[in-house]
């Protein structure tokens, strides 16, 4: 696990602050991995963040009303 650190990386709590915005940002098509690369490496690495991204996800594609 030591060595898929970077110099410079995000928490937990940091990343959660930021997964509506780096959500929606990919729902309108933007590229959230060159906007946010440090959000998109930390999901690449934590499970638990990731399971919250996809969630999140999840919520936002769900039909209105559903």
């Amino acid at each position: 696990m030591v060595q898929s650190t970077d110099d410079v990386e995000l928490s937990c709590d940091e990343v959660l602050v930021l997964l509506a915005e780096y959500t929606e940002r990919e729902q309108r098509g933007e590229d959230v991995r060159q906007l946010m690369p440090l959000v998109a490496a930390h999901l690449e690495r934590c499970r638990d963040c990731l399971e919250e991204y996809q969630a999140l996800h999840r919520i936002l594609d769900a039909p209105l009303g559903a």
